[in-house]
């Protein structure tokens, strides 16, 4: 397991190893939300098990991009914005498959002080 987990990745690595000796038939791939910033804008996030989604990505971001769209209808959004790492690309081609557009680097704006990029999904609620 220490070999397999790297990056925080021991539960994917111990669901993984679980999965393959057929102790457990599922797990959780992936969780996903937002956070009203104000009336009509909101800030989302994903937190994805790559290593369970492998191969999965595009069914994935095809179920994100449907949820997205329907809760900007039900909760009237017309912008949804998420930001990612500047070096993860995973995470960025992952937002423009679920239909979000790169607008801005955000420098300095993680954290740790290093560069995010910023997407969002404008609607006409």
């Amino acid at each position: 397991v220490h070999q397999t987990g790297q990056d925080g990745g021991l539960v994917s690595a111990i669901l993984i190893w679980l999965l393959a000796e057929g102790y457990i038939d599922g797990a959780l791939v992936a969780v996903t939300g937002y956070e009203l910033l104000w009336s009509g804008v909101a800030y989302a996030f994903a937190l994805v098990n790559r290593p369970l989604c492998s191969g999965a990505g595009k069914e994935l971001a095809a179920a994100v991009k449907t949820r997205i769209i329907e809760l900007m209808q039900t909760d009237k959004l017309h912008r949804v914005q998420a930001t990612c790492h500047v070096t993860d690309r995973a995470a960025a081609v992952f937002l423009r498959a679920t239909g979000y557009r790169q607008e801005s680097r955000i420098v300095r704006g993680a954290p740790d002080g290093t560069d995010l990029f910023m997407f969002a999904i404008i609607g006409s609620a």
